[in-house]
């Protein structure tokens, strides 16, 4: 969250939304669907801490009720997965909010394979996470109803233009542009003293990214 201010952090910005605001997304959707007895799976490091945090500001007063709080590690544990897919046989509750990490998300759903807990309805804040676990064979024994979030995109005004316009003659403090230039375009940079290798096609700086 420090991210977001703009005095501490005037170059910084954001392409995605933010962990917080996407976990307060998945919160709503929670409380719009009136389900009130859930269960959250969070990871154990900062996201996973803050998100479960603010899930539980949130849920506590719209009369939700949480039946577990479950921790899974950041670091990869099989025994800790093993223990939190136990935990899962027990729970009652038909909704799972999740915050892990991609390969924790796995990880749980594969311990839940052939395993007594059906019915539940998964709620993620990126589809990435669903897109990814439909590849495991058998899963929609575990996967029968999901939601994720589809981040909002929009054209970025004037960034074509700026692209189109660019060279490196431009900014030649950029220590990044030649590189750039190198693998975008297929090309060398020729230099002083340098040995001429056949076949090398040598940048000019004149060629466009319109294209």
């Amino acid at each position: 969250p420090s991210l977001s201010d703009k005095i501490q952090f005037p170059s910084f910005l954001r392409t995605l939304t933010s962990d917080i605001t996407s976990s307060h997304a998945v919160t709503q959707l929670i409380i719009h669907f009136q389900w009130s007895w859930v269960i959250i799976l969070a990871q154990d490091d900062d996201f996973g801490q803050q998100a479960s945090s603010l899930a539980t500001q949130m849920l506590t007063p719209a009369g939700v009720c949480i039946e577990y709080h479950l921790h899974v590690p950041s670091h990869q544990s099989f025994g800790k997965i093993e223990e939190t897919v136990q935990k899962m046989q027990k729970c009652t509750s038909k909704v799972v909010l999740v915050f892990l990490s991609n390969l924790n998300f796995q990880l749980i759903l594969r311990g839940l394979l052939g395993v007594p807990v059906s019915g539940q309805v998964w709620v993620s804040k990126g589809t990435l996470h669903m897109a990814l676990a439909l590849t495991i064979p058998g899963i929609s024994q575990v996967l029968q109803g999901t939601f994720g979030l589809l981040y909002h995109s929009s054209r970025a005004i004037g960034f074509p233009e700026f692209l189109a316009h660019l060279r490196p003659s431009q900014t030649p403090e950029d220590m990044f542009i030649k590189k750039f230039w190198e693998f975008t375009f297929d090309c060398t940079w020729p230099y002083q003293n340098s040995t001429v290798t056949e076949g090398v096609q040598f940048c000019t700086g004149n060629e466009s990214l319109k294209n």
